[in-house]
C-alpha cells in the first residue's frame, strides 16, 4: 500500500504535552482530527518519560489503520550547534565523526549517547546539527510500532518551524522558537545558519528585545535591521515591545476546530 493512502499522524512530543492530529488519507490530505493532552514528569523517570506515555495511551484511542508517523521534538528534548564547513570533512562518515565531536566537546561525555542528524546544505555552506537522546528515539520507536504505526520521520522544533516558513524567513533574519520554560534564538546570515542558542524560562514575562541585543553582542555589526520571525506554541508571556516582528502561526488545515489550534500548534509546525 503506497504511503499516500496511510491514515497520516503528526505527534508532537513536550515534556508537559502531546499533541496529536490525523490527515485524510490520499495525495492531498487535511487534518481531520486532532488531540492533546498534558504529561508529567516523575523523578524516576527522564524528562521525556512523561510524555512517552502519554503518547502511548492516546495511541491505544485510535482505531486500528494502516498509519504513518512525523513527530516533532520539543526543543527541552534537543540540542543544536551550528557547524562550520570544512574542506577536509569528505566522507558523510567523516562529518558525522566532526559533528559528534563538537557535541561533546560543547556538552560532555553524555552526547555520545546522542543520535545526531545535520541539514542538508550546499558546499562551502553551514549546517544546523540537532542531537537528541538515543533512548529517547528508542522509547519512541517503540511506542509507535507497538500501535502499528510507522514511524517515518523525526523533525526537532526549530528546524519544522523553519522548514514551514522558509521563503518568507529569507537569507538575513532571527527565528525566535518559544515553548513554556524554553526559548531558542537562531541566527540567519546570508542564507546560512550563523548561530542558535536556548536559554531556559521562569514564568516571568520575557523582554524579547533584551535577549536579542545580547544576541547582537556575538554576531557580525549591521544585524540589527534584519527580520524577527517568532513562533510561541504555548500559552506563553512574551513581550515585544519595541519590536517589528512577523509571527508564525500554525496553518489552519482541514475541519480542525479553532479552539484545538493552539494546542496543536507544534503539531502543526512545518505544514503548509
Amino acid at each position: 500500500m503506497s504511503p499516500s493512502w496511510h491514515k497520516r499522524l503528526r505527534i508532537a512530543l513536550s515534556p508537559h504535552q502531546v499533541a496529536m492530529v490525523r490527515f485524510s488519507r490520499g495525495l492531498k490530505p487535511h487534518g481531520t482530527y486532532g488531540d492533546w493532552r498534558p504529561s508529567g514528569e516523575t523523578p524516576a523517570q527522564p524528562n521525556w518519560g512523561g510524555a512517552i506515555d502519554t503518547l502511548r495511551a492516546m495511541l491505544a484511542d485510535q482505531a486500528s489503520a494502516k498509519s504513518s508517523a512525523t513527530v516533532i521534538l520539543s526543543n527541552h528534548f534537543v540540542r543544536y550547534l551550528v557547524l562550520s564547513w570544512s574542506d577536509e570533512l569528505v566522507t558523510e562518515a567523516e562529518k558525522a565523526e566532526y559533528a559528534r565531536a563538537r557535541f561533546v566537546e560543547v556538552f560532555g561525555e553524555a552526547a555520545r549517547d546522542w543520535v545526531i542528524r545535520t541539514s542538508s546544505e550546499g558546499t562551502g555552506v553551514r549546517r544546523l546539527a540537532a542531537a537528541a537522546d538515543l533512548a529517547l528515539i528508542g522509547a519512541l520507536t517503540r511506542t509507535l510500532e507497538a500501535s502499528g504505526v510507522k514511524f517515518t520521520s523525526c523533525q526537532p522544533a526549530l528546524m519544522a518551524q523553519f522548514n514551514g516558513a522558509r521563503a518568507r524567513i529569507g537569507k538575513d533574519a532571527w527565528l525566535v522558537s518559544a515553548e513554556r520554560t524554553r526559548l531558542s534564538i537562531a541566527r540567519i546570515r546570508e542564507g546560512q545558519w550563523y548561530s542558535v542558542r536556548t536559554r531556559p524560562l521562569s514564568g516571568a514575562p520575557v523582554a524579547l528585545h533584551e535577549l536579542l541585543d545580547q544576541e547582537r553582542l556575538l554576531v557580525p555589526a549591521g544585524a540589527s535591521g534584519d527580520k524577527i520571525f517568532l513562533s510561541a506554541v504555548d500559552d506563553i508571556a512574551i513581550d515585544t515591545a519595541g519590536l517589528r516582528l512577523e509571527r508564525l502561526v500554525a496553518r489552519r488545515n482541514g475541519r480542525l476546530a479553532p479552539d484545538v489550534d493552539a494546542g496543536l500548534a507544534l503539531a502543526m509546525a512545518g505544514v503548509r
